[in-house]
């Protein structure tokens, strides 16, 4: 720092301030505004503004800080509530895919047995292929009747019984009758 020359009789500053108290030095430099800068003044005056930016800052730095502790604290709490909620979803998701996986089997299981259940219940039917479209739905019992009695004349009437009898809905075939229906 600047020391200036001392005059004789009167001590450094350095050994003036070791020697004042702060508040005295204030005190004097308020007392007289319009005494001459010397550097005792200096220095006070430099202490006083050192001491007023400190305080200024501290305070500013007090007001942001807890802006942003306000902040965090906001911050860390929906964070919380969002890793809740996360975990919440995930444990949610981890059960309907299981749910999902066992409804699937649980199809997949069901199509099998009514495919089953269908094979089954078709097996004692028979398919006639090249029935002429002139054999209307009414006089199907009586043809598939002589159509069975000629393939197996020994049958019993009570052996040919049909339960039902119906044409496949498929477009009309391009060859006339069957050999064993032309007459």
């Amino acid at each position: 720092m600047f020391h200036p020359q001392q005059e004789q009789g009167q001590p450094s500053c350095r050994q003036n301030t070791e020697e004042t108290d702060t508040d005295s030095d204030e005190s004097e430099y308020n007392k007289a505004p319009d005494a001459p800068l010397t550097p005792h003044n200096m220095q006070t005056m430099l202490r006083k503004a050192t001491t007023d930016i400190k305080s200024h800052l501290a305070s500013e730095l007090d007001k942001r800080l807890s802006g942003i502790k306000e902040d965090i604290e906001s911050l860390t709490s929906r964070t919380n509530h969002m890793e809740a909620r996360i975990k919440e979803l995930t444990t949610s998701s981890q059960a309907h895919s299981q749910d999902s996986t066992y409804l699937h089997a649980k199809i997949e299981a069901m199509e099998e047995s009514l495919e089953d259940l269908n094979n089954r219940s078709q097996r004692n039917n028979i398919q006639i292929r090249g029935l002429p479209e002139a054999v209307t739905m009414e006089g199907l019992h009586n043809v598939l009747k002589g159509l069975f009695k000629s393939i197996l004349p020994e049958a019993s009437a009570q052996d040919l019984l049909l339960y039902r009898a119906h044409r496949a809905l498929r477009p009309q075939g391009h060859n006339g009758p069957p050999a064993f229906l032309r007459n």
